[in-house]
């Protein structure tokens, strides 16, 4: 039977390194691409529609959008202390 240090020391940190940072990355990172991939193609769209002014692009909505997930991340990422 393992014993609780062992637990606590070894196998603890990967479960919280798993569910505390890896997962919400993946699902934010998977959620980004999927969130640019159909700003490109309502780009696309639109610019076949009408003509589209230099201040209407989707460059400065994706960037906004990256730039909001970085900082979250960023904020998540010093509370893991606090469970390793």
């Amino acid at each position: 039977m393992l014993s609780c240090s062992y637990y606590e020391s070894f196998v603890r940190p990967w479960i919280v390194l798993l569910t505390v940072v890896v997962l919400p990355f993946a699902i934010i990172l998977f959620c980004n691409v999927f969130i640019v991939r159909v700003l490109f193609v309502v780009q696309r769209i639109r610019s076949e529609q009408a003509i589209v002014s230099a201040s209407d692009k989707v460059g400065t909505s994706t960037v906004c959008i990256l730039v909001t997930r970085v900082l979250c991340i960023a904020r998540i990422v010093p509370d893991l202390q606090n469970y390793l």
